[in-house]
């Protein structure tokens, strides 16, 4: 008898278990058609996101020729030219941006969306230092312990895989000077946790280096 038993439940949770992966498939490919669909008229509402990222980070955000496409069951952004600025201060600026987003494992993940996948041409990024020594981005501490509209190190975790042709860092001095640290070839892989990047670094006028 108990044999019988632990066979039926076998059985039970076998057909359960087919069931559910069959549910999963339905609802991952009716998440796939929907997103196939739906990203064709992503382009209208480049107005709209412009409004969300100011909203939730305080910064303003200029958008060229968007566009959006589908791979997998992830969606994709392109862009000819993405600005983001600060109180009329350039903060960061990349081109020919094609960008894979993980929606479906960043909320179960991490409760946000990841980008699975980010390549460009080209990434400007500007830090401005104040009177008292501190450099920031967006107008946000990079040393602050405090969560900021804007968290440059959040962002770079949210990253799995980045390719960049070429990357310029420019940093304001408080004084007025500025010095541009430049990149080539940059590779950044790894996962929520741990980050390896490649890359040939340089400042104005000096020797690549490794």
């Amino acid at each position: 008898m108990p044999g019988r038993i632990v066979g039926s439940l076998v059985r039970a949770l076998y057909r359960w278990c087919w069931r559910l992966a069959i549910a999963l498939l339905v609802v991952l490919a009716l998440y796939a058609s929907l997103g196939r669909y739906y990203i064709e008229y992503l382009p209208r509402y480049s107005e709209q996101l412009a409004t969300y990222v100011r909203d939730n980070t305080g910064m303003d955000m200029q958008m060229t020729a968007l566009d959006g496409d589908w791979s997998g069951l992830s969606p994709v952004v392109l862009l000819e030219a993405l600005e983001l600025s600060r109180d009329n201060r350039l903060a960061a600026r990349l081109t020919s941006v094609r960008g894979e987003l993980g929606v479906i494992s960043g909320l179960v993940l991490r409760q946000s969306i990841d980008i699975v996948e980010l390549r460009a041409r080209q990434l400007e990024l500007h830090l401005h230092q104040t009177d008292q020594g501190e450099w920031l981005f967006a107008g946000n501490s990079l040393a602050s312990d405090g969560q900021s509209d804007c968290d440059l190190a959040a962002l770079l975790l949210g990253i799995r895989e980045a390719e960049l042709g070429e990357l310029t860092l420019t940093l304001h001095y408080a004084n007025g000077e500025e010095a541009r640290l430049w990149g080539q070839k940059l590779r950044l892989t790894g996962d929520s946790q741990f980050r390896r990047l490649k890359a040939i670094l340089g400042i104005d006028e000096s020797s690549p280096t490794r």
